[in-house]
């Protein structure tokens, strides 16, 4: 199976860098009036791209950590109701059936 996902990542790689080869026309990006920047059209787009990929991770942060704090929440009360019940369900302990010496003693006729 390991090769078959390093043949996938080969795969994925030539094609990144097909794509590459095949973009690599001058463009210029507008960002303020007056600001430009020239570059080729691959790094304009893998630029977009991380761009994206950061503006969404910090878009999602907050979501995913109230949603872990809310995971962590509700396991530790299952830890708690679960120890809880492991304690009601537990039997009493029992007494002790061991007798006393004297009494074997006296059962067995010593």
């Amino acid at each position: 199976m390991k090769p078959f996902f390093w043949l996938i990542r080969i795969v994925i790689f030539l094609a990144v860098v097909a794509f590459a080869l095949s973009n690599q026309q001058a463009v210029i990006v507008h960002f303020l009036p007056g600001k430009a920047w020239d570059t080729s059209l691959v790094w304009a787009l893998c630029s977009a791209f991380i761009l994206g990929i950061i503006f969404g991770v910090s878009a999602m942060t907050p979501l995913w950590m109230g949603q872990r704090r809310a995971a962590k929440h509700a396991n530790t009360q299952a830890n708690k109701a679960h120890s809880e019940a492991q304690r009601l369900a537990a039997p009493p302990p029992a007494a002790s059936s061991k007798k006393p010496t004297s009494d074997l003693n006296d059962e067995l006729g010593i």
